[in-house]
């Protein structure tokens, strides 16, 4: 999920627009809307999954989480429309859900590629149907393999560009402090002193035979020669990579003359359904789109030129299976009172998040086989929170969990590492559980995942999340009150130069502060890994703002 726009849901009284990178902070005072994010997220989880789009309920799995009961305590209480839209950007499409009184009046879904769509809206006693027949034909299919391989190539250009600058750099010092280089030049008819150093160093480059022949003569040229056989080698190992781009963007040019051919002539399908209907299908849209639409294909064959039908319907098949795909993502939420301190966590107990994990985890005995890639990232980062070396989770009569970890060679109860430790462990295994599953549209959920944690290991949050997304391709949206977490994004954001060219290497995090008047709004890094404007009083300011207060202090007792 790349993008979200809330209207008229809690305390949003107009729109808010939020890009979601991979790693999204949500950051600003208590009451200011933070909350209304993640219980967008979960109500809208909840329904995309409940198997009835028609029938906004609340009702759902994580209704404990977000304790919204029904439809009136969703709208905004200050706004008199009774309209409430869901609103996403999610693998290449923009989706509209939109609701009245808990109803389905619109879901349009649009393909950001080309714009082909779907719009589905409620006319009263039935539904229209609009279906842009382009979305029978995936132009994306042949080609994200090739982009992707086109980017990849490009981040290789711009690491050898890099060391190829650096290379003539070093040319330059050679030339310029170092006598024999320059009286080389000479002898191999380079102007050194007319010229650029680059050019210079092109000129050297096509004698660099008579270069190598000079090496048996004078020693002090090999310093130079090498040099040069450096950049030489760097160069050609840019053409290369060119060549390999421009062969796939031809590729993707045949691709695309393919797909206009397939297509054919640009057809909207325009099919009606009564509402009967949603019952008969026991309210399964899926099931609906692929039955009405072929119905509407076969019997207007004179209107949108004849086709075979089998074709269509396995088509609109495939597209049904994508539409899914596309609608729904697989999320969880921690909130911050992840962890009790228990030696024994029973199963049904639902007031911590840690014993539904312990029930998910006995699910997955994936996470109990040595060597894989999930209990690998458990290990590694209760190490790195100083947890312990390994862990095990003892089932006790499926009624009950027992949580333990490795320390200097000793197995001792979480509980033993204190409370801290049992908040953090939570996160851990969130995120391997999460992993497990194969979906592509993995979100993750945190409230205050700093709380009852030590500053460094605050910090050490957000590294963590970023291995998990690396790995895992898990996203988070996190809700978050320390400095410490967003600092550390900065630093990751500049050692990983996610920030000198956003197109070939994105900054997979983004900060949005709540303003209490006027809503979020994106804190942007700059290249300098600064944030383009001011968060509000009482984040960053504060701990300058009490050491100020302090020498005040301090001035008037002394003046007493």
């Amino acid at each position: 999920m790349e993008n979200i726009k809330i209207s008229n849901f809690r305390k949003v009284e107009g729109e808010w627009d939020l890009n979601l990178n991979p790693i999204t902070f949500l950051v600003g005072p208590n009451n200011s809307g933070k909350s209304s994010i993640l219980k967008y997220l979960m109500i809208l989880s909840d329904h995309l999954s409940s198997g009835n789009l028609f029938q906004l309920k609340f009702d759902g799995p994580l209704q404990q989480k977000h304790k919204i009961i029904d439809y009136r305590n969703a709208i905004n209480w200050h706004v008199k429309s009774e309209e409430l839209r869901f609103s996403y950007s999610n693998l290449g499409f923009d989706i509209l859900l939109l609701f009245k009184k808990s109803q389905l009046e619109q879901l349009k879904v649009k393909r950001l590629s080309d714009s082909a769509f779907l719009d589905i809206k409620n006319d009263i006693e039935f539904y229209s149907i609009k279906f842009d027949n382009r979305l029978l034909i995936a132009p994306e299919d042949g080609n994200d393999n090739f982009r992707s391989a086109v980017l990849e190539l490009e981040l290789e250009i711009h690491s050898v560009d890099d060391k190829i600058e650096a290379l003539f750099l070093d040319f330059k010092e050679l030339i310029n402090n170092h006598l024999p280089s320059r009286l080389i030049m000479s002898v191999i008819g380079v102007n050194y002193k007319e010229d650029d150093y680059k050019t210079t160093a092109f000129k050297a480059l096509s004698n660099l035979d008579k270069l190598r022949e000079l090496v048996k003569h004078y020693h002090t040229v090999k310093s130079l020669v090498n040099l040069l056989s450096n950049l030489d080698s760097k160069i050609q190992e840019k053409n290369l990579l060119t060549g390999k781009i421009n062969t796939l963007k031809k590729l993707i040019k045949s691709e695309e003359k393919s797909y206009k051919k397939e297509l054919g002539s640009h057809n909207v399908y325009m099919p009606t359904f009564n509402k009967k209907e949603i019952e008969i299908t026991k309210n399964n849209l899926f099931n609906i789109l692929q039955k009405q639409l072929i119905k509407y294909i076969d019997e207007s064959q004179d209107k949108i030129g004849k086709v075979n039908i089998k074709t269509k319907s396995e088509q609109l098949s495939s597209f049904i299976t994508d539409l899914e795909n596309v609608l729904t993502y697989d999320l969880s939420h921690l909130s911050p009172i992840r962890n009790s301190q228990s030696r024994v966590f029973l199963n049904k107990n639902s007031d911590y998040d840690i014993n539904k994990l312990l029930v998910d985890y006995q699910n997955n005995p994936v996470l109990d086989l040595e060597g894989t890639e999930e209990r690998d990232f458990v290990i590694t980062w209760l190490k790195k929170f100083d947890i312990g070396e390994d862990f095990k989770i003892i089932n006790i009569s499926n009624t009950a969990s027992q949580v333990q970890v490795k320390e200097k060679g000793h197995w001792v109860d979480l509980a033993d590492k204190g409370f801290g430790a049992g908040q953090i462990f939570t996160i851990i295994l969130q995120i391997a559980l999460l992993s497990l599953n194969s979906t592509s549209n993995k979100l993750m959920l945190i409230e205050e995942p700093e709380a009852n944690l030590h500053p460094k290991f605050q910090s050490q949050l957000t590294e963590m999340f970023l291995a998990a997304y690396q790995s895992f391709k898990v996203r988070f949206v996190v809700e978050t009150h320390s400095e410490y977490i967003v600092r550390r994004s900065q630093l990751l954001a500049l050692e990983n130069d996610y920030l000198s060219n956003q197109e070939l290497n994105p900054n997979p995090f983004s900060i949005f502060y709540f303003h209490k008047e006027d809503g979020p709004y994106q804190m942007e890094y700059n290249s300098q890994g600064k944030f383009n404007r001011d968060f509000g009083p009482g984040f960053y300011d504060e701990a300058g703002s009490l050491t100020l207060k302090m020498i005040k202090e301090l001035r008037k007792n002394k003046a007493q």
